[in-house]
């Protein structure tokens, strides 16, 4: 099927520079492991203005002090995500495709640790955390209970007849967190005084900075790994990027070379 692709010398070309383009991200990961490596884990009450880092327990924001519950598996948490993904056939293939997803993006968790505690804002936020759920659910298999009840409370009982993949990430209530971000002023916490949390009220504890996405400064990550795990994945992904993009642009750079020799 690629040498098929291949033939196409217009796609030719797209590969190649996509390979670049992966290869040059490669490189861009390793700076990002090396930045984790050597920021400093801040201690929260000592904060000051601009890139941090900082280590220490999540605990949701809510009216009540409850913390969420994760829509798939119901599991206390102070941040989630999920998607629901239905296998539909494309011509001879099939492909997954994404039918329902959301996430507590737009609402702030606590992160404490010895010293004092600091809202996080999580828009804009890379996420590296590990799927704490999946299922799949194949066509003519029931779903369990939870799934089941899940599926009526988001409208998906559609497509019970159908292949369905089922992936939860959460950040459990009390679980470590690592946060990589910009420290700023906090002018009220975006939505979480003024909006409600689909699954539970929230609001802001007053605070004199939150950490988020800087307007100036891009990186920030959260993550369920501590600093030098993080470091670790950045370095394996960053290996893989670099080697995939330099085997797909030399590939197809030797597709390009042999289609000129025989045709010019």
């Amino acid at each position: 099927m690629i040498m098929d692709i291949l033939d196409n010398k217009f796609y030719t070309i797209v590969f190649f520079l996509a390979g670049i383009a992966i290869f040059f991200y490669g490189f861009k990961q390793i700076r990002r492991k090396r930045m984790v490596e050597n920021m400093p884990t801040s201690a929260i009450r000592g904060l000051a203005m601009g890139l941090v880092e900082i280590a220490g327990t999540a605990q949701a924001i809510t009216k009540t002090g409850e913390p969420l519950k994760s829509p798939v598996t119901q599991a206390e948490c102070a941040y989630y995500h999920y998607t629901v993904e239905m296998l539909e056939p494309v011509g001879k293939h099939a492909k997954w495709q994404k039918v329902a997803e959301s996430d507590t993006n737009e609402f702030p968790f606590m992160v404490s640790d010895a010293t004092g505690k600091v809202p996080v804002a999580p828009e804009g936020a890379e996420f590296y955390l590990s799927v704490s759920h999946r299922y799949l659910k194949e066509h003519d298999k029931p779903l369990p209970p939870h799934l089941q009840s899940f599926a009526e409370k988001h409208g998906l009982e559609c497509y019970s007849a159908c292949h369905l993949l089922f992936k939860e990430w959460h950040i459990r209530q009390g679980q470590e967190v690592y946060v990589l971000g910009t420290a700023q002023k906090a002018r009220g916490i975006p939505k979480a005084a003024a909006g409600e949390h689909p699954d539970a009220a929230r609001q802001g504890e007053p605070s004199d900075i939150l950490i988020g996405k800087g307007p100036e400064e891009k990186l920030f990550i959260i993550s369920d790994k501590d600093q030098k795990g993080l470091a670790g994945q950045l370095s394996f992904e960053a290996k893989l990027w670099i080697v995939g993009g330099a085997v797909l642009s030399l590939y197809t750079l030797w597709s390009l070379i042999l289609f000129i020799r025989l045709y010019y």
